[in-house]
Formats: structure tokens, C-alpha cells, sequence
């Protein structure tokens, strides 16, 4: 399987100019270049998107035998940056109505939607 260049796949999908290599396309991109990080830790990338989605998915993994060690280390990692523990901030599985159910009872109620 051939993989298209990065540099071209960006261009092609209007992130830049049509031609040079991947640092080219980045810093002619306007769009690209005006993206900027938070100018702090302590915003909703962690304090949300970790204990509310992250930290969420890796319970279900848990409760389902799935390991998920990236996401793991994520919530690891957000915390140790903040200082306070942001897996026991979690939804947990009986906050999303899946608490004590079997791997089988889970995947049934997503099919139901």
C-alpha cells in the first residue's frame, strides 16, 4: 500500500501551499498557525476532556477486560501536572446506567442507543 506524503496530504486537504515539505505546509498554513495553546495547565483539555472522557473510556475498558494503558498514563500524567487526582473525579460506569452490568449486558445497551 503506497501512503501519500504527509506535506501532500495537508495540502491536498487545504492546510497549506501546494508545494515543499511538511514544515513548509505547516507555517504556510494560516489556519495552522493561528492555532495556540492554552497559555495554562489548569483548562477544561483536563479538567474535563480527562476525568469526564478519558478516564471514562479506560473504566469501561476495565470493566470490560480491555487494557488501555495510554489512556492510563493520560490521566497519569493530567494529574501529576495538576496535582490533584483527576480519575477519582470520573464519571463512573453507574453514572452512565452501566454499574455492575456483565461485558455482554454493556454492548447490548450501546446497540440499543
Amino acid at each position: 500500500m503506497d501512503l501519500t506524503p504527509v506535506a501532500e496530504a495537508f495540502a491536498a486537504a487545504g492546510f497549506g501551499p501546494q508545494s515543499g515539505d511538511l514544515w513548509a505546509v505547516i507555517n504556510g498554513s494560516r489556519m495552522l498557525t493561528a492555532l495556540r495553546a492554552p497559555g495554562q495547565l489548569d483548562t477544561r483539555w483536563l479538567t474535563e476532556d480527562i476525568p469526564y472522557g478519558v478516564a471514562t473510556w479506560a473504566a469501561l475498558g476495565d470493566a470490560i477486560g480491555v487494557e488501555t494503558p495510554m489512556m492510563d498514563a493520560l490521566v497519569t500524567l493530567a494529574s501529576a501536572a495538576l496535582g490533584r487526582d483527576l480519575g477519582s473525579q470520573a464519571r463512573g460506569l453507574g453514572a452512565l446506567g452501566l454499574g455492575g452490568k456483565s461485558a455482554e449486558a454493556m454492548v447490548a445497551r450501546a446497540a440499543l442507543g
